[in-house]
């Protein structure tokens, strides 16, 4: 039991939290812990959000795929962390992802109402999700302030910042050309010029129709250099 109460206390939106209180939250709400096999379904994309989802144990790979291009953006994030904690509210309060297990993994799901109680009945819970949320907006929008060029890494930087959240790993953006081209600003040529100058200082890899990135906040870190 007190390997449970120290993940619990590890992850996001947790931290912070006292075992003492942990013990009467348990017994207060229903803590619903999943396990998934391999390539099992985790989240639909625009699956209402009725529960906060948290990667207890293992990885999970996240798909989101464009509306009106053949853009699609996948990657990984592993325990601890959360899943899509930012659109648990607001006007539209579904996820934009698929989301699968890859490999063997444990989800801890708490419905919303549940975790909404427990958010007004706690002050260290209303301050995580405050700071989690505001962190991830600030970031993006420093970022784009902070930008010395409009370049396509920059370009690229920022999309993988508003569609990847921290610690993101594996990730591998599919693409037509000229799908990329429009979103990023660029002519076809100057596209592949950019990609060949980041792969030869290992920023990612490419194909055709695929960008590889190991590590999102590496690579943003990279271009802000």
């Amino acid at each position: 039991m007190d390997n449970v109460f120290d993940k619990l206390r590890d992850l996001p939106l947790f931290q912070g939290i006292s075992e003492t209180i942990l013990h009467t939250l348990l017994e207060r709400y229903p803590f619903h812990f999943l396990k998934y096999s391999d390539g099992d379904k985790i989240i639909s994309c625009d699956e209402p959000c009725t529960h906060i989802r948290f990667i207890f144990s293992g990885s999970v790979r996240f798909v989101t795929r464009s509306m009106v291009s053949k853009l699609s953006i996948s990657y990984s994030l592993v325990a601890p962390d959360v899943m899509g904690a930012e659109f648990l509210f607001g006007r539209k309060p579904n996820y934009p992802f698929d989301a699968f297990a890859q490999g063997d993994c444990g989800v801890l799901q708490l419905k919303k109402a549940d975790y909404i109680d427990m958010l007004q009945s706690n002050d260290v819970f209303l301050f995580n999700i405050l700071n989690y949320l505001s962190r991830n907006a600030q970031e993006s929008t420093l970022s784009f302030l902070s930008l010395k060029h409009g370049n396509i890494p920059s370009r690229l930087s920022l999309i993988l910042e508003s569609l990847v959240p921290p610690h993101g790993t594996q990730l591998v953006l599919e693409f037509k050309q000229k799908d990329l081209c429009l979103l990023l600003g660029s002519r076809r040529s100057s596209l592949l010029s950019s990609l060949d100058e980041m792969k030869s200082k290992r920023m990612l890899d490419y194909t055709q129709s695929t960008i590889m990135i190991d590590d999102r906040d590496l690579f943003i870190d990279l271009v802000n250099l």
